[in-house]
C-alpha cells in the first residue's frame, strides 16, 4: 500500500478534520475513521511511495516547512478524486517550489514514488474518505458542503506514515526557526 512523508496539523485543525470524518460516519458514509486499519490521522501527503527510508531529505523538509515561522494553510473546499472514490479538503498555502525541492532531494531513499505526488501532478489535500462508490461520493460531497470551511490550520510536524498498518514515525516536531 505504500508509505508517505506527510505534514501533520495543529491540534485544533486535527480535531476539526476528525469532526468532518464523524459527519460522514454519522451519515452512513465510511470515512478515514474506519478505512483500512482505522489508525489514520489528518495529514497532507508530500510524497507517497512503495518504500521510504529516512535520509538526507530531512534537511529539505526542514528548510521547506520548518525553518521559519509556523506555516499556516487553509483546508477547503471539499473536492474529490472520482477515480477511487476519494473525498478531500483542498489545501491552500503550501509552497510548491519547496515541494519541488523536497521531491528532488529524495534520491534513493524513496522507491517507486506515486506519480500523483510528483511536483507537476501534486494536488495538496487532506483526505476525508476513500474507496467510495459514486453514490457515496455524491452523498459525501453534499454532507460536507457548508459554511464551516475553510479550516485554518498550522503545520505542526512531519512524519512517515505506513499506509498498510498505520504506523507513524514523527520526524520534525513543533519547533520552528
Amino acid at each position: 500500500m505504500g508509505q508517505g512523508i506527510v505534514l501533520l496539523l495543529d491540534g485544533e485543525a486535527d480535531a476539526t478534520v476528525r469532526a468532518c470524518w464523524q459527519r460522514l460516519d454519522d451519515a452512513g458514509i465510511p470515512s478515514l475513521t474506519t478505512y483500512t486499519h482505522g489508525r489514520h490521522v489528518p495529514h497532507i501527503s508530500l510524497v507517497v511511495a512503495e518504500r521510504v527510508e529516512v535520509g538526507g531529505w530531512r534537511g529539505a523538509l526542514r528548510e521547506g516547512w520548518f525553518a521559519g515561522p509556523p506555516v499556516s494553510v487553509q483546508l477547503g473546499p471539499v473536492d474529490s478524486f472520482p477515480e477511487g472514490g476519494w473525498v478531500f479538503l483542498g489545501v491552500d498555502g503550501l509552497d510548491r517550489s519547496a515541494h519541488r525541492r523536497f521531491v528532488a532531494s529524495l534520491g534513493d531513499d524513496v522507491t517507486d514514488p506515486w506519480e500523483h505526488y510528483l511536483p507537476d501532478r501534486w494536488v495538496p489535500h487532506c483526505t476525508l474518505a476513500g474507496g467510495l462508490d459514486p453514490d457515496q461520493l455524491d452523498a459525501a460531497l453534499e454532507v460536507l458542503a457548508g459554511s464551516w470551511l475553510p479550516i485554518a490550520a498550522t503545520i505542526d510536524s512531519a512524519a512517515v506514515i505506513d499506509a498498510e498498518c498505520g504506523s507513524i514515525r514523527r520526524l520534525l516536531p513543533v519547533a520552528h526557526g
